[in-house]
């Protein structure tokens, strides 16, 4: 598995990654008719979203879900899955977009929504955590609407430094190990029968 493709939000004229969610109500494929298949290993899920909080209300705006090969449309045969009334627009090898959708979805729980993302921290499996961004805000919604904005930051840049710690105290531990296993060292000018 890769890094995983994350849905993104347009919060206050900026795109933040969508890392952390707690509460249902998002956008859900199944819920329309579709079996959305992967459509790269870095989105095995078979979909992503983009959203946007609009006037303080969470907006659905484009989705891109991969293709459905059992319900694949055929022109004159099939017709395409509409959602929420919106027609696909054309597709490519790997999926459909559906465009403009400007639907509001009444998720209720909190997003942990993040950008600016520290590159050395990547993480080549699953979705990337929330504490790789350097700006991380919390949107609190009660069936769709912002109810309360937290800004975690601080707190990301606090897991960060612990990691940093951990890990160093890792190395340190597993440098240690390596001397201890090391053999002992022929007196200078004697030759060792190890190889």
């Amino acid at each position: 598995m890769t890094g995983q493709i994350h849905d993104m939000v347009l919060h206050n004229r900026s795109i933040y990654s969508l890392c952390g969610i707690r509460g249902n109500g998002l956008f859900d494929p199944t819920d329309h008719g579709l079996q959305p298949s992967e459509m790269s290993a870095a989105c095995q899920r078979g979909y992503h979203c983009l959203y946007s909080v609009e006037d303080g209300v969470l907006v659905l705006q484009h989705v891109k879900v991969g293709h459905d090969l059992a319900r694949k449309h055929e022109p004159g045969k099939t017709p395409p899955t509409r959602i929420f009334g919106v027609l696909p627009a054309e597709g490519d090898h790997l999926g459909t977009t559906y465009n403009a959708l400007n639907r509001p979805i009444p998720f209720t729980g909190s997003l942990l929504l993040g950008r600016d993302f520290i590159a050395e921290l990547y993480q080549h499996v699953g979705f990337q955590s929330p504490h790789n961004c350097r700006e991380v805000i919390e949107l609190t919604f009660d069936g769709g609407t912002v109810v309360d904005t937290v800004d975690r930051s601080q707190e990301m840049r606090e897991i960060r430094r612990q990691h940093a710690r951990e890990e160093k105290a890792r190395r340190r531990l597993l440098l240690q190990c390596t001397e201890e296993r090391q053999p002992p060292q022929p007196p200078a000018g004697v030759f060792s029968l190890e190889y």
